[in-house]
């Protein structure tokens, strides 16, 4: 079990050896373990073989797989009668949410598709004026991204590639949570708050706006997943008992274990992935 420790002297790579007599437990998140796995020799051939690494082991499913969350933005000013001295206005960070479905007939048969995320607060590039924001989250897309090597330096970020909107469903569903969250800003309880509707505003009046709009400001939720995804087919990188494929001594503990990404946000989940894995490391140990 060894690895490269890097670092720089004047601008130039240097590495050292570094040994382990125990397990390894890489868990560098969704975007960095699998280019650690891929620098270190395990990984696709021919992706390896393009950056002049040595294949330790073909592991075709390494950064394969990629998974996120895609959001869009609302965001409305606050009634101009509104007293915000009465209104108890949380900071950036605070919000509350609610899991929904996308269209009827989902309810018995599937997890919600839909989250909205609802917040009292104005995200400071849409304006300086007080106002609220509601974010749509389309938490079951169907569109799989990648990540890559750039190059063969550690020091290089990845190449990563999400591919949102790849699958047409995964925009419909965006465009259905924004109509729902549009009722629900509707509604006869915000009726004292809402103001004027800054975005998507004119951008969102019908589907095809609002396709449009989504397709050029969307965002990731921060919940990348399921780059080396448990399992045993031909691209799962780790098994039920996280360790990888074909090796001995060394397991990955982190989102991208997961074979699909769990439709809320990761958190609690990755918690639980550390659990877990300790737990297996103690009892195979």
């Amino acid at each position: 079990n060894t690895g490269r420790v890097g670092s720089t002297l004047k601008g130039t790579p240097t590495y050292a050896k570094a040994f382990a007599d125990a397990e390894i437990i890489l868990s560098a998140g969704p975007y960095q373990s699998p280019k650690i796995l891929m620098l270190s020799g395990i990984g696709d051939e021919d992706h390896l073989k393009s950056h002049g690494i040595s294949t330790l082991f073909n592991l075709p499913g390494v950064g394969a797989n990629l998974q996120d969350h895609i959001v869009g933005r609302m965001a409305f000013k606050f009634k101009p009668s509104t007293d915000l001295s009465k209104q108890n206005i949380p900071s950036i960070i605070s919000e509350t949410s609610f899991l929904t479905y996308s269209r009827p007939g989902l309810e018995g048969s599937a997890s919600p598709d839909v989250q909205v995320f609802v917040g009292g607060f104005m995200f400071p590039d849409v304006s300086p004026e007080p106002g609220f924001t509601i974010v749509p989250a389309n938490v079951q897309a169907q569109g799989v991204g990648s990540v890559k090597l750039r190059s063969s330096n550690p020091f290089d970020n990845p190449l990563v590639l999400h591919n949102y909107f790849k699958c047409d469903r995964d925009l419909e569903t965006l465009v259905s949570a924004f109509k729902l969250a549009k009722d629900v800003v509707n509604t006869k309880a915000f009726d004292d708050l809402r103001g004027d509707e800054l975005i998507p505003g004119p951008e969102g009046k019908t589907d095809k706006d609002l396709k449009e709009y989504l397709r050029n400001r969307c965002f990731t939720n921060w919940h990348p997943a399921c780059s080396n995804k448990m399992g045993y087919d031909s691209m799962s990188v780790v098994d039920p008992r996280l360790k990888v494929h074909g090796l001995r001594g060394l397991r990955v503990a982190d989102a991208s274990i997961m074979p699909f990404i769990v439709n809320c946000n990761l958190h609690a989940t990755c918690i639980m992935i550390g659990e877990k894995a300790a737990d297996m490391i103690l009892q195979d140990n």
